[in-house]
């Protein structure tokens, strides 16, 4: 009897590392779309690059994002400062449209979007009515629908 018990205890926990391991892996494929320190992402449109910058001297634990031409010019540099302890997605709207979206856990989404070479910003929240990039239906499913 305790042999069964020792093998099931096992079964167990291979089941478990096994569970753990692709959930992890999984994690890389979903953020391929995303944006990460070190890993600027290039608009559809091909015209501008959105980057990640640490804030020197004040808050390692947050950063903000930069716009830029593809040429590295500075375009637009909002306002929001993102902590990295919470869970932050940012990426491109999935249309050829100049449109950035950043997800935060704590602050809500927020909306960049680029018309004639004017950058403006909205929420989520005042503009349910825009289209949600799919990637952030899949992965907030509760909050876009």
């Amino acid at each position: 009897m305790k042999q069964i018990f020792g093998v099931c205890v096992s079964l167990i926990l291979i089941a478990l590392l096994v569970v753990s391991c692709s959930s992890k892996s999984g994690d890389t494929v979903l953020s391929e779309d995303l944006l990460s320190e070190g890993k600027p992402l290039t608009s559809p449109s091909g015209s501008f690059v959105v980057k990640i910058f640490e804030l020197d001297g004040v808050d390692a634990s947050s950063y903000m994002i930069k716009i830029t031409s593809t040429d590295g010019v500075y375009v637009y540099e909002p306002e929001v400062v993102f902590r990295k302890r919470d869970v932050n997605l940012i990426l491109w709207a999935d249309d050829k449209t100049d449109t950035l979206w950043a997800y935060n856990s704590d602050l809500g989404t927020y909306i960049f979007v680029c018309v004639d070479g004017k950058w403006t910003e909205t929420t989520y929240v005042e503009n349910q009515n825009m289209i949600v990039p799919q990637k952030l239906k899949d992965l907030r499913p509760r909050i876009f629908k």
